[in-house]
């Protein structure tokens, strides 16, 4: 593994492609069983890869004291997480977007007409106001 994080060497290349046709499979199945379907799968295996190869995170792992599998999942995994992150930024933004269209379109229906009070909100103020008003 040590040998797929030296850049441009043949040695590097034939390791990173016997790296590549080794895991890649376990990690596509990883993603899988997360729930994710087929082709969104292929596609964060894809990238989990290509940024793995973009960032060189290989050339630190040290080949004698930590083995592939377990360094790329626990990759993979943060990956994952980062992705989801990233998704979720995207989708509140897009969720907030709305909220500030609808808001500069003339508010939400909400603030158009005066707040409704409740027979039970009413009855329970005044019986606070009774109770404040005993004590005195």
């Amino acid at each position: 593994m040590l040998a797929a994080g030296q850049r441009h060497t043949p040695q590097s290349d034939g390791a990173l492609e016997e790296l590549c046709r080794t895991y890649w499979f376990p990690l596509y199945a990883y993603v899988r069983r997360r729930g994710h379907n087929k082709p969104d799968a292929e596609d964060l295996t894809q990238a989990f890869f290509a940024r793995l190869l973009e960032k060189n995170f290989l050339a630190d792992l040290d080949s004698e004291k930590e083995s592939s599998g377990p360094f790329l999942l626990a990759s993979l995994k943060h990956f994952l997480a980062n992705e989801w992150d990233k998704a979720q930024g995207a989708k509140a933004g897009r969720q907030r977007g709305a909220s500030f269209a609808r808001l500069a379109d003339g508010g939400h229906e909400s603030f158009r007409s005066p707040p409704r009070t409740s027979r039970a909100r009413t009855r329970r103020s005044t019986r606070m106001g009774a109770g404040l008003a005993r004590k005195k």
